[in-house]
């Protein structure tokens, strides 16, 4: 995952609709754990201490990674107690992006420009 790809597309996306403040420190602070994970994914995280760093209740974490999640930053499992912490996994939307993008950008380019341009229409036209 190229890491810079991922800030850019959450601070574009934060463009078109902005994430909550707990949201936002959410996903950074998700990121900065599967960065210690190693991009191994998924990895844990638990709410109590993810709640207790980022100081906002449990109920707020819960509520910003269903947020994320709605769209589509990360996916998670909710855990099931102090044995089963939740899994996160950051979703890479970078790899997603660049196939798409660059066949529509093909068959687009690939249409015939004309050879006259405003300048040259404009001229012949004195």
């Amino acid at each position: 995952m190229n890491l810079y790809e991922l800030f850019s597309l959450f601070w574009r996306d934060n463009g078109y609709r902005a994430f909550s403040k707990t949201e936002t420190i959410l996903y950074f602070y998700l990121l900065n754990m599967a960065n210690s994970a190693r991009w191994q994914m998924p990895f844990t995280g638990y709410t109590e201490r993810i709640s207790a760093d980022l100081q906002t209740t449990k109920q707020n974490i819960v509520k910003a990674r269903a947020g994320l999640q709605q769209r589509g930053l990360i996916s998670f499992t909710a855990g099931t107690g102090k044995e089963n912490p939740p899994l996160y996994t950051i979703i890479d939307r970078t790899s997603q992006l660049s196939v798409p993008l660059s066949e529509n950008l093909s068959v687009k380019m690939s249409v015939p420009l004309s050879p006259i341009n405003i300048k040259d229409k404009n001229r012949n036209n004195n």
